[in-house]
């Protein structure tokens, strides 16, 4: 059995930042990049991802679309950089929540 010690205990902490993937401002030539201010966001985080749907099906549905055309999303400090197989057409609304 795992019993803590002194530098165990501690609660976790968790943030919440929104940004938008834009449908401007590529660039390479595949994977394209992009990179999203996120103040707040921290280079050693791990945040896990999802997108933010308005309740708009025809809206909701370009986002979906559009988020299956991003491989992959790293951190650094204040900003996210986002790697695409295809541009999107059209901004992404992003969450990403971490655990500190």
């Amino acid at each position: 059995s795992w019993t803590p010690s002194a530098g165990d205990v501690g609660a976790a902490t968790t943030a919440t930042y929104t940004a938008t993937i834009p449908a401007s401002g590529w660039s390479g030539s595949g994977p394209y990049t992009v990179a999203v201010t996120v103040s707040g966001i921290l280079a050693s985080d791990n945040p896990i991802v999802d997108i933010v749907q308005t309740g708009t099906e025809s809206t909701d549905e370009a986002i979906r679309e559009n988020w299956g055309k991003i491989n992959r999303i790293t951190t650094a400090a204040g900003s996210v950089t986002v790697y695409a197989s295809e541009v999107p057409s059209a901004g992404i609304p992003i969450q990403l929540k971490v655990v500190r």
